[in-house]
C-alpha cells in the first residue's frame, strides 16, 4: 500500500482475499471512494480517510455501525454510503452499480445479537434507503429507530424474512401526543413488505379508546406500497379501535399477494386519487378494498391497470 498514497478511488472485488488487516488504509489519505463488497472493515479504517466521500461495503456490528455515523456526525464527509451489516455472501437488494445515496442494509441477526438499546441505534440522519432481511428487527419499525419519525430523505423501506416484526408505526390515543413524535415516513415512496408471519399491519393503535389520525403529511409521498405471504391469524384486527381515513394521495402502485388471512385494510377509507395499479392476488378472504375519490366511494379516475384473480372479484365495485 505504500506506493499507492496518491490513490483516489479502490474497488476491491475479491471475495477468495479472507482476511483485512485493521489500519490497512491508513497510508491511502487521497482515497475518495472505497467499495469492498465482500470484506467487512473496521469502522476506524474508514474513519481515517479524511478526503473519503464515498463507501460501499460492510461493518461487523451495530456498535460498528454507530462509531461510524458518530464520527461523521461531526466531519460529515461521506456524500454517498452503501453498509451492509451482515456476513459474507450474497445479500437481498445489493447492487454494485447504486446511484450515490445513503443505504444500510442489516441482515443475518444483525440487529438480534446487538447489546444495544432500542433508543441507541443510530442511522445516517440524511438515510435514503433501509433494507432489512432476517436481522431480528421485532415489534415496530419506529420503537426500535425513533429517529425515522423525523427523517426527511427515506425513499425506500424493504422488511423481508423478519419473524417478529407486528407494525411499521403505532398510534396513540391523542393527537398531540401523536403530534410531538414528529411526522414519520414523511418522504418514503416505496414500501415492501415480505414474508412477515408475526405481522399485524402498517399501523397498531393503541389503547381501547378512538384515536387521532394519521400525523399530517405521514406516507404522504408513498408511491408503491408491496405486501405479500404474511400470514399471521390470531383473532386480532389492528384497525378494530378506529375508523380513521388513510390518505395516500400520491400512491400509484398497490401490490396484494398470497395474504390468505387478510379480511380487510382498513376499517376507514383510503384516499388514493392518484393510484394507477391495483394488484390483488390469493387473498381469498379479503371483503372489502376501501376506495375513495372526490367525496364519494368509486374506482380511481387514474386507474390503468388491475389485476385481481377470478374468484376475488365478487367484492370488487
Amino acid at each position: 500500500m505504500e506506493s499507492l498514497t496518491n490513490l483516489k478511488i479502490l474497488y476491491l472485488d475479491c471475495c477468495n482475499l479472507k482476511n483485512m488487516t485493521i489500519g490497512i488504509f491508513h497510508r491511502l489519505t487521497h482515497l475518495q471512494e472505497l467499495t469492498l463488497p465482500c470484506h467487512v472493515v473496521h469502522p476506524t479504517d474508514v474513519e481515517g480517510l479524511k478526503q473519503l466521500e464515498l463507501f460501499d461495503g460492510r461493518l461487523n456490528s451495530v456498535s460498528d455501525l454507530n462509531q461510524l455515523i458518530k464520527s461523521q456526525q461531526s466531519e460529515g464527509r461521506l456524500r454517498s454510503e452503501h453498509i451492509i451489516l451482515n456476513e459474507l455472501g450474497e445479500v437481498f437488494g445489493y447492487d454494485e452499480y447504486y446511484p450515490p445515496c445513503k443505504v444500510v442494509h442489516f441482515g443475518d441477526d444483525s440487529l438480534a445479537d446487538s447489546p444495544l438499546g432500542v433508543d441507541e441505534n443510530l442511522l445516517p440522519q440524511d438515510i435514503e434507503e433501509l433494507l432489512f432481511e432476517g436481522s431480528g428487527l421485532s415489534c415496530c419499525l419506529l420503537h426500535y429507530f425513533p429517529m425515522l419519525n423525523n427523517a426527511k430523505d427515506l425513499k425506500k423501506c424493504d422488511i423481508a424474512v423478519e419473524k417478529k416484526i407486528e407494525c411499521i408505526m403505532r398510534l396513540s390515543s391523542t393527537e398531540e401526543e401523536q403530534q410531538s413524535r414528529g411526522v414519520p415516513f414523511q418522504s418514503l415512496e416505496d414500501l415492501s413488505l415480505y414474508g412477515l408471519p408475526n405481522f399485524i399491519g402498517l399501523l397498531k393503535w393503541e389503547g381501547r379508546e378512538a384515536v387521532s389520525p394519521l400525523p399530517h403529511g405521514a406516507f404522504s409521498q408513498l408511491k408503491m406500497l408491496q405486501i405479500y405471504e404474511i400470514i399471521r391469524d390470531d383473532g386480532r384486527d389492528p384497525t378494530a379501535n378506529s375508523s380513521v381515513n388513510v390518505t395516500l394521495l400520491k400512491l400509484k402502485d398497490f401490490y396484494l399477494k398470497n395474504l390468505s388471512k387478510l379480511t380487510s385494510i382498513c376499517k376507514g377509507m383510503m384516499i388514493c386519487e392518484s393510484i394507477e395499479s391495483i394488484s390483488i392476488l390469493k387473498c381469498t378472504v379479503l371483503k372489502k378494498f376501501p376506495l375513495h375519490l372526490d367525496g364519494q366511494p368509486s374506482a380511481p379516475r387514474f386507474l390503468k391497470d388491475k389485476k385481481i384473480r377470478r374468484e376475488e372479484k365478487q367484492w370488487w365495485e
